[in-house]
């Protein structure tokens, strides 16, 4: 069809008596369109990337589907995010679904999103822990309301996966649903959700972090006390100096660390209490703030 348009247009040009070398032109342009329109349609990745979602749509083996999945989130093609998006919303086996759901976190491209959210109300708690996961790589903040109601999810791996995605996407509209979940009965969670609230660095965080330094769990009052550091807000200086005096050797290194992070003069103070330690590590923390400081 093509060639059969060049050629009528050749002879147009001829008997119009127009100069020669239009019609050069007219073939230089239309053949380079030809050859780009060409080596698109020949391109390696476009080939497979067809290729590929003409399985995952079509091949009636479900391991064949899911290794389409697979390598489609493994070429990164955001291309691919409509086929895989109808896999996890449409195919028959929960096995594709969970690895085109991966597969879209692997993509990390926001036009995913609207997928992905389709699934956080499945019954199946992998799926939605991967979709999670999926979100929170793809950092982008139109997930977070989607996102803050999974943090109700029934399941403490779906929740904690929710946390995670909070963190890694650090948007404040978080900050109070990942509070309320500072007392969850899963110490896990209460962990994320400290590490989750430091990577966010809000300052509307630090009430309810410092209304938890009294958890009983040592790994919880740890992740707190380095969230608090990372925050850098004076006003958990009081509680922070509290804590030199825990009876867990890793909380009183984590409250050292957090106070040298902030700029307030009752931290010096704090040093030379710190330089009193039973732990020597804690005391040549102590002393190197000092020595920074003045």
């Amino acid at each position: 069809m093509r060639g059969t348009t060049v050629i009528t247009l050749m002879l147009a040009v001829f008997f119009s008596g127009a100069p020669l070398n239009m019609v050069g032109e007219s073939l230089a342009i239309d053949f380079s369109i030809m050859t780009s329109s060409c080596v698109q349609r020949q391109s390696p990745d476009n080939l497979a990337l067809a290729a590929l979602e003409g399985a995952l749509r079509n091949d009636s083996d479900d391991e064949v589907r899911r290794a389409a999945a697979w390598a489609l989130g493994e070429i990164e093609n955001p291309a691919a995010i409509p086929a895989l998006g109808r896999a996890i919303r449409r195919d028959a086996n929960p096995r594709v679904r969970i690895t085109a759901a991966r597969a879209l976190g692997e993509i990390e491209d926001p036009r995913a999103i609207e997928f992905l959210v389709t699934v956080l109300d499945q019954d199946n708690a992998e799926l939605r822990r991967t979709a999670v996961w999926a979100l929170g790589e793809i950092e982008d903040s139109r997930a977070v309301a989607s996102l803050n109601r999974v943090l109700s999810d029934n399941d403490p791996s779906v929740r904690n996966a929710a946390v995670h995605a909070l963190g890694e996407i650090e948007h404040p509209d978080a900050v109070d649903p990942l509070a309320e979940l500072l007392g969850d009965s899963d110490p896990r969670v209460q962990k994320s959700v400290a590490w989750a609230l430091g990577e966010i660095g809000h300052h509307s965080a630090v009430r309810p972090l410092v209304a938890a330094l009294d958890d009983s769990d040592v790994e919880v009052r740890e992740t707190i006390v380095w969230a608090l550091g990372e925050i850098e807000d004076p006003a958990t200086v009081p509680g922070l100096i509290g804590l030199l005096e825990d009876g867990d050797i890793g909380v009183r290194r984590a409250a050292v660390r957090a106070l040298t992070e902030i700029e307030d003069p009752a931290v010096d103070e704090a040093m030379v209490m710190a330089l009193r330690d039973d732990d020597p590590l804690i005391r040549r923390m102590a002393a190197r703030a000092l020595g920074r400081r003045n």
